[in-house]
């Protein structure tokens, strides 16, 4: 009886792995960002982000998110569906696992204050951060934060 016991599990793990591998794939298509260099699906914007299916679909791999990967799409998900601070949580998450569009996503909300005060030096910070991780994104927003600095310190 234990030998079919054992049977049983070792013919249905493989096939339960894949599940859950497929399950994350989904997610990171779900909620690609299209300047994310780790991306491998084409980006979705952000208004066309369906954060319900994205929460379902990345929700169940959290507890396994070594690199921050997950948390940063599952806090897209929760960025779509209007929840700002459940997405900055996520995405601050993120970035403490070291992925690297994380600290985009918390430079862009620190500098439009999406979600959080507004703060130049903080979005600064989070830019550098990123363009050194190798968010080419980066190098252009540092360019509209400087014009918006400037722009704020001239009101």
């Amino acid at each position: 009886m234990l030998y079919f016991k054992c049977l049983i599990v070792a013919l249905f793990m493989p096939s339960m792995a894949l599940a859950a591998q497929d399950q994350l794939q989904n997610c990171f298509r779900l909620a690609a960002l299209p300047v994310d260099p780790k991306n491998e699906f084409e980006g979705v914007p952000l208004g066309e982000l369906d954060g319900p299916a994205i929460i379902s679909a990345c929700g169940p791999g959290l507890s396994d998110d070594d690199d921050g990967k997950v948390h940063f799409h599952l806090g897209r998900g929760y960025f779509a569906l209007g929840d700002l601070g459940k997405a900055l949580g996520l995405f601050h998450e993120s970035a403490m696992r070291g992925y690297p569009v994380a600290f985009f996503a918390l430079a862009v909300a620190h500098h439009l204050g999406d979600g959080t005060q507004r703060d130049f030096d903080l979005a600064e910070s989070y830019y550098l951060i990123a363009k050194s991780l190798g968010v080419k994104a980066s190098k252009d927003a540092l360019i509209l934060l400087d014009r918006d600095r400037k722009a704020t310190f001239i009101e």
